[in-house]
């Protein structure tokens, strides 16, 4: 499956995996393999996911080709084995925002998917419920002081896209005049993506953004209220970032793979440079957790993230609109 998922990136080809389930069969695995193989090319793969689902990886398979091969499969199968059920993934379709739990599922047991750990999950409750008591005082004042500059309201909700392509709610302190609009985002988004331009914050030269509001982004003070989306879970302490629906359409193939991990309130890509890369280099950071990700590099990136905070403090470099958009903002 790997295999032809970085073939499928490359190339754009799509594949399909039957999943069939063998546990009322009274054939032996090798038995059914026999059967399958005989209806099927030499270039595709035939599987164990588990003891009770067997599967068949269908290189340049369409859904629809694969489902009609799953019933003729299931057919030939009918008389020895009984109730024989089926079940289709077709690559990249059913990889982002599975319609089917059963989809989600299938994709944890390939080990491609798995939304939060337990281990994870633990850090997470603990953490963000501990800095929710401590961070009550921020909470509050930061919430006087934006009603107190900027009429409205006090925190910004935005659809971002999360696990496996799934939108949700995400929570921030409003740091820019209400109704602000987003056309300034889009073209900034547009050249970041299309250049190996560092990823420069828009702030300094914003007229959207509120008194201070540019240190409080700076400062990650904004993102606090994303420990709400950490206790529901759908995000995690360490993760990528989440990004806006319409950046997500733009992705391409090899960079969704993003998504195979809950996003975060900060991750690798945060603490290796962040402003100094480019959009590319943060794919490549954010794939590179998805694909490592366990206990020691969480708690690595945790360590890191209050140094490279200040850094960013600090960081002397901003971004003037007018000489990338040219337009007045």
């Amino acid at each position: 499956m790997e295999r032809e998922r970085v073939r499928s990136e490359r190339t754009n080809d799509i594949f399909s995996i039957v999943f069939l389930n063998i546990s009322r069969t009274r054939l032996s695995v090798q038995e059914i393999a026999e059967k399958i193989r005989g209806k099927i090319y030499c270039y595709a793969d035939i599987g164990l996911l588990d003891k009770k689902t067997m599967g068949i990886l269908l290189p340049y398979s369409s859904r629809k080709d694969a489902s009609m091969f799953a019933h003729e499969i299931a057919g030939a199968l009918r008389g020895e084995a009984s109730g024989v059920r089926h079940h289709v993934l077709t690559y990249p379709r059913d990889w982002l925002n599975p319609v089917h739990d059963e989809n989600e599922k299938l994709l944890i047991k390939l080990h491609v998917s798995n939304k939060i750990p337990p281990w994870k999950r633990l850090i997470d409750i603990t953490a963000s419920g501990a800095g929710l008591l401590m961070l009550l005082p921020v909470f509050i004042i930061l919430a006087a002081y934006i009603k107190a500059v900027s009429p409205g309201a006090v925190f910004f909700r935005q659809k971002r896209v999360g696990f496996l392509g799934k939108q949700f709610t995400c929570y921030k302190f409003r740091t820019m005049h209400e109704n602000s609009g987003t056309t300034v985002h889009n073209n900034y988004f547009n050249t970041l993506i299309s250049q190996e331009a560092p990823m420069l914050k828009l702030d300094a030269h914003d007229s959207r953004i509120i008194p201070f509001g540019a240190m409080l982004r700076k400062m990650g003070l904004d993102e606090l209220p994303q420990i709400f989306n950490v206790l529901k879970g759908d995000m995690s302490i360490i993760g990528p970032r989440p990004c806006i629906p319409y950046e997500a359409e733009a992705y391409k193939l090899w960079q969704r793979r993003r998504f195979e991990v809950a996003p975060g309130i900060t991750g690798l890509w945060q603490v290796s440079g962040k402003n100094r890369t480019t959009f590319n280099q943060m794919m490549r950071y954010d794939i590179r957790y998805a694909l490592k990700r366990n206990f020691f590099l969480d708690i690595k990136i945790l360590l890191k993230t209050i140094p490279a905070i200040i850094d960013q403090v600090y960081e002397k470099r901003s971004l003037d609109l007018t000489k990338v958009l040219g337009e007045k903002v």
